[in-house]
């Protein structure tokens, strides 16, 4: 930095480390302000722009520019260009395009995509907009277009790009731009930091601002490219643009292998990426009735190469068997049972395991004509012991679960409890409890005895009456 006759001159450069002077929020638009003394030119690598030719042009103003609009720059090499765009209110989005001469369009050249961290530099009355990733990295805004510098390390762009030639980007082209970069964590991507604080949680830049609108959450957790929070039981799902998901009457939300679900105005949704699906036909109760294949030889149903299982019974014992012969054979003592089936309701199984798996598995009993729920060789390996004794009508699983082998204490056990006209839900219940019950994924549709509707959180118990 020089002076001469009270004139300031600055490198972009040097502006880095005036980071320390001054950094503020804009509470309206969440931008980060860094304000440094006045300064009369901007040395633009070696080449001098003039603070008066600096179209004075407020925050909100110049993100307009940029909000929803793609920008395409030519490089020095004519082969290759760039596109910039608005990605959210902390960062651009930058694609490193070549052309293709052979197939004769542009190409997105293989891992040439950024998301570029800005703020704003104030001088005067002047905003320049500072991209943080790369140095230097400057968007300065002139009367007929804006001038950015070095995006790709020391390629400079002296061109001024129109204002006027900025092409519209809609959600979906975001949305396919975004889906490039996979299945990479987008919170470390764009740098942003959840943090504990005495008072609650808190989400900063790299600059520590606080980037969400209320300074304190009671949980902010990221999952599949949301932010989801939590303050005095009212969830908020942020999108990567950290504006709020439309979702009205929003009430719960629960998050199980990074796929997010919840319940707003009395329906089931989920999310995946920037979507909201809403699921259809909430009050249809009829389950899919699990294949009775008992009476059926089981290499008509499964191929002879596939791992199979089969209970078979023999005097007092009921035996688990392999119909591959690969293995032995176990045996269940249990003489006071009248028929034994997997947890599938079934007496085979078809599964890539080992007999050894079997051990702290479920099965489903019946005995004088009523189910029960039992767990092979938990306490004993000989026997079976009981988990709900034989006072059911039916006991059936919630899904087609020949592919998925739960066994306690881990995995899904979820299965239908009927009897005397009413059902529950196992493990959440031991009894019935319901009119009508219909699982989907997560939540389950109820009906209560007295006819009023809700959803319930298979997995927390929680209930929510219909509003």
């Amino acid at each position: 930095m020089t002076s001469k006759n009270n004139t300031f001159i600055i490198s972009l450069k040097v502006i880095t480390f005036l980071i320390c002077l001054i950094i503020f929020n804009n509470t309206v638009l969440g931008q980060t302000v860094i304000e440094t003394k006045r300064i009369d030119f901007i040395d633009l690598d070696n080449e001098l722009i003039s603070l008066d030719n600096i179209v004075t042009i407020e925050p909100e103003t110049f993100e307009q520019l940029f909000e929803k609009r793609r920008y395409t720059i030519h490089l020095e090499e004519k082969e290759e260009r760039i596109e910039l765009s608005k990605f959210n209110k902390d960062h651009f989005i930058i694609y490193h395009y070549s052309y293709d001469s052979s197939a004769r369009k542009w190409k997105l050249s293989q891992g040439k995509m950024q998301l570029l961290e800005f703020c704003y530099i104030k001088t005067a009355n002047k905003y320049v907009i500072k991209l943080l990733n790369e140095e230097p990295q400057y968007i300065i805004p002139l009367e007929k277009g804006f001038v950015i510098t070095n995006p790709y390390h020391d390629r400079k762009i002296s061109e001024i790009i129109a204002y006027n030639k900025a092409c519209k980007l809609t959600t979906k082209e975001l949305s396919e731009l975004i889906n490039l970069f996979g299945g990479q964590n987008f919170q470390h991507l764009l740098k942003y930091q959840i943090k504990k604080e005495d008072d609650g949680y808190a989400m900063y830049n790299r600059l520590g601002v606080n980037v969400l609108p209320e300074e304190r959450y009671d949980t902010i957790v990221y999952a599949n490219r949301n932010f989801v929070t939590q303050k005095k039981n009212k969830p908020i799902i942020f999108g990567l643009s950290l504006e709020p998901m439309p979702i009205k009457k929003l009430r719960t939300v629960y998050i199980q292998h990074d796929h997010i679900t919840g319940i707003a105005d009395n329906k089931l949704f989920s999310i995946l990426g920037e979507e909201v699906r809403y699921a259809k036909n909430k009050d249809c109760w009829q389950r899919k009735d699990p294949e009775h294949l008992d009476n059926l030889n089981i290499h008509d149903v499964i191929p002879p190469s596939a791992t199979s299982y089969v209970i078979e019974k023999k005097d007092d014992f009921y035996y688990i068997r392999n119909t591959n012969g690969n293995s032995g054979d176990i045996r269940i003592w249990n003489p006071h049972i009248d028929s034994l089936y997997f947890r599938n309701k079934n007496t085979y199984w078809h599964r890539q395991a080992d007999l050894n798996h079997f051990q702290h598995a479920d099965f489903l009993f019946k005995k004088d004509g009523k189910y029960g729920l039992a767990i092979y060789g938990y306490k004993s390996a000989l026997t079976l012991e009981q988990v709900l004794p034989p006072v059911f009508d039916n006991i059936e699983p919630c899904a087609n679960l020949d592919d998925i082998f739960n066994y306690y204490p881990d995995g899904d056990r979820r299965m239908y409890l009927d009897k005397d006209g009413l059902v529950g839900l196992f493990p959440l219940h031991t009894d019935v409890r319901y009119r009508k019950l219909k699982v989907y994924a997560v939540f389950a549709r109820f009906m209560l005895p007295d006819g009023r509707k809700g959803w319930l959180n298979t997995f927390t118990g929680e209930e929510f009456l219909d509003e």
